[in-house]
């Protein structure tokens, strides 16, 4: 059930009325009904797949719990009756315990994502590698389904169990409030990636009719609907052709593609967490944000604090820090403590972290070298960045003070041009990025980066164009209403800023937003980019 759809509208208008009247009083139960509905809307055998992660973690989280518990109450009754070392020998024995049944947890779900998402890849290569060195297998005839949302819905399980691990915060009792977790239909198709311990009270807690909350999440739910109905899928009409067959476009308009693919991807993956968030934040319910106007950002590892939040966090949280942490990056930094150089223990641990980081990112987008190599690219440019060319101290203390003083017109002027070639240096090097990430293969980026150096290219710009006259002029200039909206909003809350208005200027906003949506929304409707993942 497409976010988009007719389909999806009336639902959701089935959920809200149901659940501030009919089901007030168990609007907890309503919404996982409700969801559980909404996911088998798409293929009833994928719950199968969504049930199986929701009890493998649950019962792995409850079980840790339990353990932790019981040693708490144990240690406490024989407080007087134990020394220091049995106590550490004890919970050193409930520690390997939990550790145990967390590896049997990530090693059954990610198993299921591994096989199910992985392994047309992983043995169509092994096969290929065989023929290198003369051994000939038959390749199977593959017939695997691939559950939507099953990579998000997996890493936010995974998540919960680890968090529970580490202690963080108590398992959930209640199987089935767990349940809404995992499934919770606004988020469970691409995210954002949830963390249980802010979401706790917002799932199940009740809800009352607020006006104001409700206009809130219908004007971003409707900015959303612009963004991917209006901005992305009559981009992807435009541009498609030149990812379809390379061959025919060169120059600028290979150029002109990647550029606008950049677009294109930006207003279909935050077009589909404006409608998310607007959905949930109607329902009483507010889900963290998962994009911070990343094409302003100054640096790559600032565009990846601004772009997919929640996956980044997730990252973050549970690849960064466990790799840092290791036996093996500890063994390293020991080493080289001991000879006097903790800086480069900490630039090569470092190193190895953001490696295992990128490299799992590159995986986790797809089943493809071509999200692998991606990957890499990244991880390449922002351990640079991060360990080898790390601003001094005095460039910040610097960068602070003109910022804090009434600096000269001329002086901010030098700086805002600094900015701005910051912001064009870093959105170029995304669309690079963008040339790996988007076509089929490898060898398709090669093309595209030769046909890109083979000409000027505006007799193809113009082939690409023809017939397209008037899906441009709507590209372009919604294209122009976003960029102006994205630079308002690293000033001002437009949402808020638009509620306040007087109540014509407001409906006129409001309605002509609608209109714009029916009149200029593409012929063809697209599905979501970020569903394939």
């Amino acid at each position: 059930m497409v976010f988009t759809s007719f389909k999806f509208i009336i639902f959701f208008a089935l959920v809200f009325i149901f659940y501030y009247s009919v089901m007030k009083k168990c609007q907890w139960k309503w919404l996982l009904l409700s969801s559980y509905v909404f996911y088998m809307a798409a293929s009833p055998i994928y719950v199968i797949f969504l049930l199986a992660s929701t009890v493998v973690t649950y019962s792995s989280a409850r079980l840790i719990d339990d353990n932790n518990s019981n040693l708490s109450g144990y240690l406490k009754e024989n407080k007087n009756n134990l020394t220091k070392e049995e106590k550490k020998k004890i919970k050193g024995k409930v520690e390997r315990q939990n550790r145990a049944i967390l590896t049997v947890s990530i090693i059954i779900t990610l198993g299921m994502l591994i096989i199910l998402k992985y392994s047309v890849f992983i043995v169509d290569n092994f096969i290929l590698f065989a023929g290198v060195f003369g051994k000939e297998f038959q390749s199977p005839t593959w017939n695997i389904i691939l559950p939507v949302g099953l990579s998000f819905y997996t890493f936010q399980t995974l998540g919960y169990c680890v968090d529970v691990f580490r202690g963080m915060y108590r398992s959930q009792n209640n199987f089935f409030k767990y349940a809404l977790f995992v499934s919770y239909f606004p988020q469970i198709l691409q995210g954002p990636i949830g963390n249980y311990g802010e979401l706790e009270k917002e799932l199940y807690s009740r809800k009352e009719f607020e006006y104001e909350r409700i206009c809130k999440g219908v004007i971003r739910a409707a900015w959303g609907f612009f963004k991917k109905m209006v901005i992305a899928d009559n981009i992807a009409i435009i541009i498609n052709p030149v990812f379809d067959s390379v061959d025919g476009y060169y120059g600028i308009t290979v150029i002109f593609a990647l550029v606008m693919y950049a677009i294109q991807l930006y207003a279909d993956f935050s077009g589909f967490m404006d409608i998310a968030l607007g959905a949930s934040e109607m329902l009483g319910i507010k889900l963290g944000e998962n994009f911070d106007t990343p094409y302003f950002s100054k640096s790559i590892p600032e565009f990846w604090r601004r772009w997919h939040i929640s996956l980044g966090s997730w990252f973050r949280n549970y690849v960064f820090y466990s790799v840092l942490r290791g036996r093996k990056c500890e063994k390293i930094r020991k080493k080289y403590k001991k000879l006097g150089k903790t800086d480069k223990a900490n630039n090569i641990t470092t190193a190895i972290a953001l490696s295992a980081v990128w490299l799992t990112t590159g995986i986790w987008h797809g089943a493809n070298w071509s999200f692998i190599a991606w990957g890499v690219y990244y991880g390449v440019i922002i351990i640079f960045s991060t360990v080898f060319f790390k601003k001094s101290k005095n460039d910040n203390a610097q960068s602070d003070k003109t910022q804090s003083e009434d600096c000269t017109e001329i002086v901010n002027r030098q700086f805002r041009f600094v900015d701005l070639f910051r912001i064009l240096r870093t959105f170029s090097i995304v669309v690079v990025g963008y040339s790996i990430f988007r076509p089929e293969n490898l060898m398709t980026t090669g093309k595209l980066w030769i046909n890109a150096f083979s000409g000027i290219g505006i007799d193809s710009l113009k082939i690409l164009l023809t017939g397209k006259k008037i899906v441009f002029i709507i590209a372009m200039v919604s294209t122009l209403i976003l960029f102006i909206r994205d630079v308002a909003s690293t000033k001002i809350n437009v949402e808020e800023w638009i509620r306040k208005q007087n109540v014509f200027v407001r409906w006129m906003i409001y309605i002509g937003l609608i209109i714009a949506i029916l009149i200029f929304k593409a012929g063809e409707t697209q599905s979501f980019s970020y569903f394939k993942f």
